[in-house]
């Protein structure tokens, strides 16, 4: 029928890789189309084909942007929304910008998981927004209820401050995307990771940290000390292999084991 037809020709343009874009432009400009497809299996596709031709599709085709920002916030279907966050990912500086000013001022919890998704995507491209992930992972002291010139007693001074973490969600989005960044995130990063890894009340953020670090630990490290990825980020793993949920205790070991092998 017409949607599989749309699939195969999106399929095949993703498979011909990203000299079709600079070659192309009227076809990377039909593939930024199909975004609009009446189906999200074609929109999900599109923006896969997108991801695939890479950081040429800005200058051949100026709607993709734009129309995968609309989508990050719109899109229904989760598929779909997952790969447009990693599309753009892949389609350079001014896209990963875009999406690195939804950690912050965005109000969805989701977009701003999406968007951590995307700046993990990019890779080491990605790791100049680290701090701002990394702060997802630690605790801050929460606003105060005082106005400005109020004065606390001294009472008041003795209570310890409230901290807030951002949700569960979100900091398993912060610990892939970390993750995905690989060496240049730095040590404090493979610190965090490994508190998190052990101590996190969400599993799903201990099994996020724990591949994080199979990863930081598989990578080629240059900036990244090696001895302090094998003495905190292979200590947390080892510890995480005692941890209460299965599947964080297997994620720990295929960790362990990619270290290993590397």
């Amino acid at each position: 029928d017409a949607l599989a037809a749309r699939l195969r020709g999106l399929r095949l343009i993703a498979e011909l890789g990203p000299g079709v874009a600079a070659a192309s432009p009227s076809v990377a400009a039909a593939v930024a189309g199909c975004l609009r497809d009446p189906e999200a299996r074609g929109r999900r596709a599109a923006a896969e084909a997108l991801a695939r031709l890479g950081p040429a599709v800005e200058a051949a085709a100026p709607r993709a942007l734009p129309r995968l920002l609309r989508l990050l916030h719109s899109e229904k279907d989760a598929l779909c929304r997952e790969a447009v966050a990693r599309a753009l990912g892949h389609l350079g500086p001014s896209s990963l910008e875009a999406v690195a000013s939804c950690l912050g001022a965005e109000q969805d919890p989701e977009v701003r998981g999406l968007a951590a998704l995307a700046l993990g995507e990019a890779g080491a491209a990605g790791a100049g927004y680290a701090r701002q992930l990394l702060a997802w992972l630690q605790p801050r002291q929460a606003s105060s209820s005082l106005t400005d010139g109020e004065q606390t007693s001294s009472d008041e001074e003795l209570i310890p401050p409230v901290l807030e973490e951002a949700p569960g969600h979100l900091r398993a989005r912060a610990a892939q995307a970390l993750g995905m960044m690989g060496a240049s995130v730095g040590p404090d990063v493979v610190a965090a990771l490994a508190v998190h890894a052990c101590a996190d009340p969400d599993a799903l953020v201990r099994e996020a940290s724990v591949a994080a670090l199979g990863l930081l630990g598989n990578s080629d490290a240059s900036s990244l000390d090696c001895a302090a990825i094998s003495a905190t980020a292979q200590s947390a793993l080892a510890a995480a292999l005692d941890d209460a949920e299965a599947f964080v205790r297997e994620a720990a070991a295929v960790a362990l084991e990619t270290i290993a092998a590397h």
